[in-house]
């Protein structure tokens, strides 16, 4: 009987033990099998010999890999969620720019295009199994950025169709294997803004998310700006980056503003994370101002900005062919902190290009 009542003791303190550990978290299976989501920026550097190196780094875990080396013309793409491909474009020799995949796991290249007669404007990564790549893309017989889907294992392509024949696309970002983000403009407004003697600054750009599926446009917002760049979809979330020139938030504003912005999807907000005027506010900052082309792009849990940026005391060089440009770096911006610290830099290179990937 003391045995029995002894086993019932004991079986008591086991269940509230039990209970205890899942009220703190400490035998919680959701919590331990979470995913760790890790950004992975893939970043172009351009040297003075006139090649172009892309490195993959890891902010987080302070790592750095270098994936493609030496090649003649500013190359810049995309990785895979899964890190297996590399999507990007280049020229080989004298010929045409051209589309290809690169499996990082044996090494292997593959050309999608041949003989093009387009170049890429932004790559991405569409969905990995089947392996789809989304670009917007300009050539000769279409002056005018498209957007296309390639298909590499049934080596099929096709355009997205635009709503009228004056809409252009510079940048895409893909939300899911379904659906992608895309700013839009009119072809024939920036053509008046870059004429000699234009007194315009900014023109409408218009953010919208395109089904694939049926090719609908839902549209998001509108608003005035040079240029729109850089945009990245943070995970698991309703939050849009983007870099602007000469932005236009604010109808009373007299003079645009350029920085990293972010919007979200629901709210349809736009707020600044980091302007050129905020940049110049910080202080002890190793960093002298934004590098073009303007990139920034938002750590998944929203603490953390990288952006490229040209370090402090640059002077500038010549890089390849006659290009003359102030090196550059990227920089890690602490949105709590206020603090701006340096965490990539090749010496005697600037960046043409910077990309993110969410993963595991």
């Amino acid at each position: 009987m003391a045995y029995s009542k002894l086993k019932i003791d004991v079986i008591r303190i086991v269940a509230i033990l039990l209970l205890l550990s899942l009220s703190l978290g400490i035998y919680n299976k959701g919590g331990a099998s979470k995913e760790e989501v890790v950004e992975k920026l893939l970043i172009s550097v351009y040297d003075k010999d006139g090649k172009t190196h892309m490195w993959k780094i890891i902010p987080k875990k302070r790592k750095e890999e270098l994936i493609l080396k030496n090649r003649e013309v500013m190359t810049f793409g995309d990785i895979s969620t899964n890190e297996e491909w590399l999507a990007y474009d280049d020229a080989i020799g004298t010929g045409p720019w051209e589309l290809f995949v690169k499996n990082l796991k044996n090494r292997k290249v593959f050309q999608v295009t041949n003989n093009d007669q387009a170049g890429e404007i932004d790559i991405e990564i569409l969905s990995e199994k089947p392996l789809k790549i989304c670009v917007s893309r300009v050539g000769l017989s279409s002056p005018i950025p498209r957007i296309w889907i390639f298909d590499v294992e049934k080596k099929k392509a096709q355009m997205v169709k635009p709503i009228n024949s004056d809409m252009a696309f510079d940048e895409i970002e893909v939300i899911d294997s379904n659906h992608i983000l895309t700013v839009a403009y009119s072809y024939k407004d920036e053509k008046k803004m870059y004429e000699d003697n234009s007194s315009v600054d900014s023109i409408k750009h218009t953010f919208y998310i395109i089904d694939l599926k049926n090719q609908k446009y839902t549209k998001i917002t509108e608003l005035k700006a040079g240029s729109i760049g850089a945009l990245g979809f943070v995970p698991k979330s309703n939050i849009i980056t983007f870099s602007a020139t000469n932005i236009y938030l604010n109808s009373t504003r007299k003079k645009g503003e350029t920085g990293i912005y972010k919007l979200d999807l629901k709210s349809k907000v736009i707020v600044p994370i980091l302007t050129e005027s905020m940049l110049k506010k910080i202080k002890d900052t190793s960093v002298e101002e934004f590098s073009s082309p303007i990139e920034g792009y938002l750590s998944n849990d929203g603490k953390k900005l990288w952006f490229i940026g040209i370090p402090k005391n640059s002077n500038k060089m010549m890089f390849g062919e006659g290009i003359e440009a102030y090196p550059s770096a990227v920089f890690e911006y602490d949105l709590r902190e206020k603090k701006v610290r340096k965490i990539f830099e090749k010496k005697n290179t600037f960046i043409t290009k910077m990309t993110v990937s969410y993963g595991k």
